[in-house]
Order: C-alpha cells, then sequence, then structure tokens
C-alpha cells in the first residue's frame, strides 16, 4: 500500500468497499506475537525502501518498529522467553530509549528465574521430593 501511495494518487473512502471476516482464535483476533514481528519488519522495510524520508518519518517508522518489537517481547514472554528477549534486543537497536531496556532487562529477569525454577524442579526429583 505504502508503495502505490508513494507512485500513484490515493484517496480515503470514508464507506466500507469490502467486510472484513473475523474467526474467534485466528491471528487477527488473538495477541498473537508473530503479527507485531511482522508489523516491525513492515516498518523496518519501509524505512529501508523509502531512504528519501525526512528526519520525522524516519523516526516515526522507527519508533513504530520499535512498540512493534516490544509488543511482541511482552506476548512472548507467556511461551517463548527466548524470542522475547530477541525481541526486546530488536526494539532497542531499532529505538534506544529507556522503556526498550526495560523490557529487555525484564525479559532477561523471567528468562533467569524460568530457568532456575527448572534447576529446582530437576534437584526436588533427585532429592525425592
Amino acid at each position: 500500500m505504502a508503495r502505490i501511495a508513494r507512485t500513484w494518487r490515493v484517496a480515503y473512502c470514508r464507506r466500507p468497499v469490502i467486510m472484513y471476516r473475523k474467526r474467534a482464535g485466528s491471528i487477527t483476533t488473538t495477541p498473537d506475537p508473530r503479527k507485531f514481528l511482522s508489523r516491525a519488519r513492515m516498518f523496518a522495510r519501509w524505512r529501508r525502501d523509502f531512504g528519501d524520508l525526512d528526519e520525522a518519518q524516519a523516526r516515526a517508522l522507527r519508533l513504530a518498529e520499535n512498540d512493534s518489537y516490544l509488543t511482541a517481547s511482552w506476548e512472548f514472554r507467556k511461551s517463548n522467553r527466548l524470542r522475547a528477549m530477541g525481541c526486546a534486543a530488536r526494539a532497542f537497536v531499532a529505538m534506544p530509549r529507556l522503556k526498550s531496556l526495560k523490557s529487555l532487562a525484564a525479559a532477561l529477569a523471567s528468562h533467569k528465574l524460568y530457568m532456575a525454577s527448572l534447576i529446582m524442579q530437576g534437584v526436588f526429583r533427585l532429592a525425592g521430593f
């Protein structure tokens, strides 16, 4: 869509042109971290493909990329702590800010606590508890 808008004239239509179907449990109706990763990659691609952006436009895209990676990190913390750390690190690289650093620290702490709990479970099993 962005390439079309940069090449041809586009207009906004107030009425819906199509009806979008949503199903329960689909990626569009659940907070699936993959959609936030996809969104972050899209913003990064736009910054790379459109080299003639002014500083405000590039900053807005970096901020959107950062926020998408942070949301993906938050959602991945529930299921995949390593990917959560990776997303938080990418957020920091996209736009270094305190929010990104806090997310990275939280993902790292969450992973360390998880590993410590696995070790303790193994110790308790060996001890016969």
